[in-house]
């Protein structure tokens, strides 16, 4: 397997964060390698459209991850330096990459998912199914997925196809995720999203180095990481306060449906 995550240079707490989860629990075989993320300040005027400077970084640095992957034949796992792995997730993604991508573009393995009936019923219904049966559920994204490329596989048959998607962008006027989102939607690329997430969010993901974050939002989708409890045991070790972080599916799940139905009107 080759992976590739995109680090600002300045990022160093958040390059030993990645590095160590790969170093402790990927497969022999797997190949890690540092994409040097796109700067704001690298960022031209000749770069047209009303996005922030940071969000046209965004996409020209995931741009830069796909063509370094290019130069390997394999399947390309892309990360931001904010998604962690733990040894279950690692282990479940080897066991699926080639038979899940037939006929797939990509396949998430972490976003946010923001419909209401979704996530207030069938979400908790299909996760615990799966971690009883220890299987993965590969689900159709269009109509769940709101947001997040912050951890996502790209079939090897299918990095032109995207790689020239991008490059046809000339009016940067959508985020990186969004952008994904419409080619979804419109039949360009065909996706799924896995259930457990196969990564999760680090706490170094509720300071946003594009744009302001969400961390209601990412303690949610932490909850169905399928190492919640290996990335407890990290951010603790890390010094992270146990209201921080994120345990399992007790008190803390009904904590954050409540936050999340009382603070927000809307999910769609």
């Amino acid at each position: 397997m080759y992976a590739y995550y995109i680090n600002l240079d300045r990022a160093h707490h958040r390059k030993s964060v990645v590095e160590n989860c790969f170093s402790r629990f990927a497969p022999a075989q797997t190949v890690l390698r540092r994409i040097t993320a796109i700067s704001a300040n690298e960022v031209g005027d000749e770069c047209a459209g009303r996005l922030l400077k940071e969000e046209k970084a965004c996409i020209g640095s995931h741009t830069r991850a796909l063509r370094a992957s290019m130069e390997d034949r394999g399947h390309a796992l892309i990360l931001e330096d904010d998604a962690v792995l733990g040894p279950i997730g690692f282990n479940s993604l080897s066991q699926m990459l080639d038979s899940s991508l037939a006929g797939i573009d990509l396949i998430f393995l972490n976003a946010l998912i923001t419909s209401a009936d979704f996530i207030f019923i069938r979400q908790y219904q299909i996760y615990r199914r799966m971690v009883a049966s220890k299987g993965v559920a590969f689900l159709d994204p269009r109509g769940l997925y709101a947001a997040g490329a912050d951890a996502y596989i790209v079939n090897k048959d299918s990095k032109e196809k995207l790689l020239q998607l991008l490059e046809s962008v000339v009016q940067f006027d959508v985020p990186y995720d969004l952008l994904l989102k419409e080619w979804m939607e419109s039949g360009k690329l065909q996706a799924k999203l896995t259930l457990p997430f196969l990564t999760s969010l680090s706490v170094l993901a509720d300071d946003s180095q594009i744009t302001g974050s969400n961390p209601d939002w990412n303690r949610f989708r932490r909850l169905y990481a399928l190492d919640s409890d290996f990335h407890l045991e990290t951010q603790a070790n890390n010094g992270v306060p146990h209201d921080r972080a994120v345990d399992r599916f007790t008190d803390e799940h009904l904590k954050f449906l409540k936050i999340l139905l009382t603070r927000y009107a809307s999910y769609d």
